[in-house]
């Protein structure tokens, strides 16, 4: 387990709640015919469930036979999935087209992943300490150490993208309100709005916040 076993419950029943919003918001914006980012919703779920399995192995998500190299896999394609998605925003943004870089943080975030699934295949080291040895991988010694830079270097991107969401907060709320976007579902196109633009930076927000604690927790 990451950390004491009570909050890492807590983070875990957090992660499955942020989950389910986010599945949540793809069949509402289907169904309503509003704008969502499907990319990151369903990115958010993956994440959502992933790490509550790596918080509460007792769930056994990802710590039961090959589920952690199938996770691993899943990542690393996401992760090349949103690097596509990034170079694609840039080519828009070369193009005149506007470009968001939404898709950057997700990038990173999905690496953080691959990076945390890599570390789980680790064999754990002999420590008795059960704040690092509970989970397998998720510990202080063997060959992590060297690991410890990339791993505080995504601790402060997830800070610092937590930073700028909260920052930006107001304005996210504010596009419900304007930026119609014709959208459609195999039939007639419709004039839709974003869907509920500040809960999904809500969500963004406690997968970043929890993320960073994953990743401080494994080199506490």
């Amino acid at each position: 387990m990451i950390g004491p076993t009570w909050l890492a419950a807590i983070f875990g029943v957090i992660m499955l709640v942020a989950a389910v919003v986010a599945a949540v918001r793809i069949i509402a914006a289907w169904r309503a015919h509003r704008t969502t980012d499907y990319q990151i919703d369903i990115h958010n779920i993956l994440m959502g469930v992933s790490m509550a399995g790596m918080l509460i192995p007792s769930l056994l998500i990802v710590t039961t036979g090959p589920s952690t190299i199938a996770w691993l896999v899943v990542w690393i394609l996401l992760t090349i999935w949103f690097a596509i998605s990034v170079a694609r925003d840039a080519a828009q943004r070369r193009d005149g087209n506007g470009f968001t870089g939404h898709h950057l943080p997700h990038l990173v975030m999905s690496a953080a992943m691959v990076y945390m699934f890599a570390v789980l295949l680790v064999p754990a080291s002999d420590s008795s300490d059960p704040a690092i040895s509970g989970m397998p991988g998720m510990n202080a010694g063997g060959g992590l150490v060297p690991l410890a830079t990339l791993d505080y270097a995504f601790v402060i991107f997830v800070v610092g993208y937590t930073v700028l969401v909260v920052d930006r907060l107001p304005a996210i709320a504010a596009m419900r309100s304007r930026d119609p976007q014709v959208v459609g579902h195999g039939g007639a196109a419709t004039t839709a709005r974003p869907l509920a633009p500040a809960t999904a930076a809500i969500n963004n927000i406690v997968m970043a916040i929890t993320m960073g604690y994953m990743l401080t927790m494994m080199f506490a």
